[in-house]
């Protein structure tokens, strides 16, 4: 038997037309269940009102309550019902009125039947269109609350990292609860090394997920009483912003201590931890951010069991250009750059020579030695089996030459693994990558996975990616995603919410910004000026 997916009613004072559309008419043949007749309006609004059905079929003049106040009280609480009128007056002008209701159309008797099939399929293909839009919307909707958590945590990394002040916009709309009113402090909890290592290669992405949400109960639970949010990155760091009494920062390093002590004791992860200073207004949250990072960097544990500690550089002029030209020695040393690498090793060298004591020497030095065991860390490649007798040869070396002599060779193995490791496939590995961003833009698609696709380091990738295609893998993603935005305004009439959705954001609002920020015009404004250029057909949504 024929399944019956819609359920309408008619209302007629007449029985003959009552009877006539009862037993002359195949409602079958349309999927229609026919709930009720009714000979009047009042009758069918108290059934209504207990009762939904998706088409009412009604004479338009009757007695107690006429058709139109029947439609438009069943389109009140119905607001998708399709309404179809029969009347037998050629009354135009109150037709047109009762048009004003959204009916789909009106026939007139003595009904025709082939008349009224017609309009029975236009009124079907109607509610057919209008349940695949409200589908679309709950998928879309569905889609929205599944990815809510990684979107707060994408808009909570971008106000801590960035100082991305769009988002900071979006914190209520995503119900972030964080407030102008409150004081809070940021702490970062960032695993060392060896449990970095951990994490990253010795655990399944399951077993990955499943430790990242227990460390965050960990956090919520040793914080509860006072308003916390945790996020973490790559379950490798956790930030957890929390609200404190301004004057009781020893309270708050207690409970993050037990904090640490907990997570060692029962998931045997270490962690470094870095506190902010108070902090009222959430404009300063990126500042708090890197002020818990800051007090982390003070010292740089490569291993527990070398018992080193070391002093980073300040904010004076001469460390600030230490720390650029640290940033681009990195770039160069995962680029594979020895020419540049060395040139770069000789200025940063000259700069240290020109300290004024030992200890300030030794501790650039140090830090210059380290370098290649932090970029190893996202790499799946080492130098050294142990840091730990590299470390106790360098600071057994006799005088500054002989120290600079063991940089330039460890730079130099470096240099030679990373030449070993790069594949003939890196430049199809690109154009593969390229190829899943051109496909898969409306997914949320990140480094980190499409790292995975290709089997490259996310460091990797990024370094291999930026010099063939002269810009950043996001910047790619973002390019992709305008342009298939530029084409959806402008060939389709789709709403911007679902621009903004086909295209792979999940926010309208950041959609807009970034949208506008890369092509100076609003998507209204933009399609709007494409439009009246090439004479556009679409209305404005």
């Amino acid at each position: 038997m024929q399944a019956l997916n819609y359920r309408a009613i008619i209302v007629d004072d007449e029985k003959l037309v009552r009877d006539g559309l009862k037993n002359h008419f195949d409602w079958n043949r349309y999927s229609i269940d026919v709930a009720g007749y009714f000979e009047d309006g009042k009758q069918a609004w108290e059934y209504l009102k207990a009762n939904s059905v998706d088409i009412i079929i009604t004479d338009v003049r009757m007695a107690h309550m006429d058709g139109v106040t029947l439609a438009r009280k069943a389109s009140e609480l119905y607001p998708d019902i399709s309404i179809l009128f029969i009347s037998g007056y050629a009354d135009i002008t109150y037709l047109r009125s009762a048009l004003k209701v959204e009916a789909v159309d009106y026939i007139l008797k003595s009904i025709d039947l082939n008349e009224l099939a017609s309009t029975i399929e236009r009124t079907i293909e109607k509610i057919k269109r209008i349940r695949s839009e409200k589908e679309k919307i709950q998928n879309m909707s569905r889609k929205l609350e599944l990815s809510l958590p990684l979107l707060r945590r994408q808009i909570l990394l971008g106000i801590l990292r960035e100082n991305d002040e769009d988002m900071l916009q979006e914190l209520h709309s995503l119900d972030i609860p964080l407030n102008n009113n409150t004081w809070y402090c940021v702490i970062v909890l960032r695993l060392n090394p060896v449990s970095r290592w951990r994490m990253i290669h010795e655990m399944s992405e399951k077993e990955r997920i499943q430790i990242g949400i227990k460390v965050e109960d960990v956090c919520s639970s040793l914080m509860s009483g006072k308003e916390c949010i945790v996020c973490n990155d790559r379950f490798i760091e956790y930030i957890l912003i929390v609200s404190v009494e301004q004057q009781n920062e020893d309270k708050l390093y207690n409970l993050s201590k037990k904090l640490q002590s907990k997570i060692s004791d029962e998931y045997h992860l270490n962690t470094i931890i870095g506190i902010s200073e108070a902090f009222y207004n959430l404009s300063n949250l990126h500042s708090a951010y890197m002020n818990a990072c800051k007090a982390i960097e003070h010292g740089y544990v490569i291993e527990d069991n070398i018992p080193v500690s070391i002093n980073k550089y300040g904010s004076s002029k001469i460390d600030i250009v230490f720390k650029k030209t640290e940033e681009q020695l990195k770039s160069f040393l995962l680029s594979g750059d020895f020419s540049a690498i060395a040139t770069l090793l000789n200025s940063i060298l000259k700069i240290i020579s020109e300290l004024p004591t030992k200890e300030e020497k030794e501790n650039y030095l140090i830090n210059l030695l380290l370098l290649p065991a932090r970029v190893t860390q996202d790499m799946n490649i080492g130098i050294y089996s142990s840091w730990d007798s590299l470390l106790r040869q360098f600071l057994s070396c006799e005088n500054m030459e002989e120290k600079e002599k063991m940089l330039y060779e460890l730079y130099n193995d470096f240099y030679i693994k990373i030449r070993e490791c790069q594949k003939p496939h890196d430049n199809s590995s690109i154009q593969k990558v390229v190829s899943i961003i051109d496909e898969k833009y409306m997914e949320q698609i990140s480094v980190q996975s499409l790292s995975d696709m290709v089997n490259l380091t996310p460091a990797y990738l990024c370094v291999l990616f930026k010099q063939q295609m002269r810009m950043t893998v996001n910047e790619y993603i973002t390019k992709v995603r305008m342009d298939k935005a530029k084409e959806l305004l402008s060939q389709t009439p789709l709403h911007l919410y679902e621009v903004c959705y086909q295209v792979g954001y999940l926010s309208p609002a950041y959609f807009s910004r970034l949208f506008k920020k890369t092509t100076g015009q609003t998507p209204k404004e933009w399609r709007d000026t494409h439009r009246s250029q090439d004479g556009g057909i679409y209305e404005s949504l």
